[in-house]
C-alpha cells in the first residue's frame, strides 16, 4: 500500500509541474514595442506596435500579445486579444501587431518605470502551449507639460519564459492541495495499518485448576 501511495504521489506531481513548464525555449522569440512618439508623459496616450520575431525552427500561433508597464497589474498586459483569430509566425518568420493605444494614468509618478512585452501563444504541430516575457526594460514618464525626449530601450529576448497569467496561479494551487491530500491519506492509512497489527494481550481471570488429589498409598494390613 505505501509503495502504491508514493508511486501515486510522484506520477501526480510529474504531471502536475511538467504543465507548468513553458514549452519555448527562452531565445525562441525576440519581441519589441515601436512607440508612436519619443514623449510619454503623466495622464498622456501613446500608439503602440510589438513586432515579433521568431528564432525557432517550429511554427508559432499567438493568441495573446501585450506590454505591462509597471503601473499596471503584474499579469496583465495591454495588447490585442487574438484567441479567437491566432497568428501564424512561420519559422524564422515575424509578425507586427496592429496599433493600439496605450493610456498613462494621471496618477503615475513622474521619473522612471519598467516595461516588458508578453507573448502566449502554442508552438509546432503538437500545439504546446508557452507563455514568455521579455526582458525588462525601463522608461521615463515626464510631467504632464513638460516636454523632452523618453527614453525608449527596445526589449529583444526572453526574460526567463515566465508564465505570469492566472492560469500558472490556479495549477499551483491545485498541485499543492492535491500533494497535501495523498499525504494526509497516507497518515491515515498508516495508522489504521498499525491499529490492526496492535492487538490488545488477552487477560484471563480463571483460577489456576487445582492439582488432582494424589491416591492413597495401599495400607498394609495384618492378619
Amino acid at each position: 500500500m505505501h509503495k502504491i501511495i508514493l508511486i501515486v504521489s510522484f506520477v501526480l506531481v510529474f504531471f502536475v509541474f511538467s504543465g507548468l513548464v513553458s514549452a519555448l525555449d527562452t531565445n525562441g522569440i525576440s519581441a519589441y514595442p515601436v512607440f508612436s512618439k519619443d514623449t510619454l508623459n503623466v495622464g498622456s496616450s501613446i500608439t503602440v506596435r510589438i513586432t515579433i520575431q521568431s528564432n525557432t525552427d517550429e511554427q508559432l500561433q499567438i493568441t495573446h500579445v501585450g506590454v505591462n508597464f509597471d503601473w499596471m497589474d503584474s499579469s496583465g498586459f495591454f495588447g490585442p486579444d487574438l484567441t479567437n483569430n491566432p497568428v501564424t509566425i512561420p519559422s524564422s518568420g515575424s509578425y507586427t501587431t496592429p496599433p493600439f493605444t496605450v493610456q498613462v494614468p494621471t496618477n503615475v509618478s513622474v521619473g522612471l518605470h519598467t516595461y516588458f512585452v508578453g507573448v502566449d501563444g502554442t508552438e509546432g504541430t503538437n500545439q504546446n502551449e508557452f507563455y514568455w516575457n521579455s526582458s525588462t526594460t525601463t522608461i521615463i514618464v515626464l510631467a504632464a507639460n513638460q516636454t523632452g525626449t523618453t527614453t525608449t530601450p527596445v526589449p529583444t529576448g526572453g526574460g526567463g519564459g515566465e508564465q505570469t497569467s492566472s492560469p500558472l496561479n490556479t495549477i499551483l494551487y491545485i498541485a499543492v492541495i492535491a500533494i497535501v491530500a495523498i499525504v494526509v491519506i497516507a497518515v491515515i492509512v498508516m495508522l489504521m495499518q498499525k491499529k490492526r497489527k496492535t492487538k490488545p494481550k488477552a487477560t484471563s481471570t480463571d483460577k489456576p485448576a487445582e492439582q488432582p488429589a494424589k491416591p492413597a498409598e495401599d495400607e498394609n494390613y495384618s492378619i
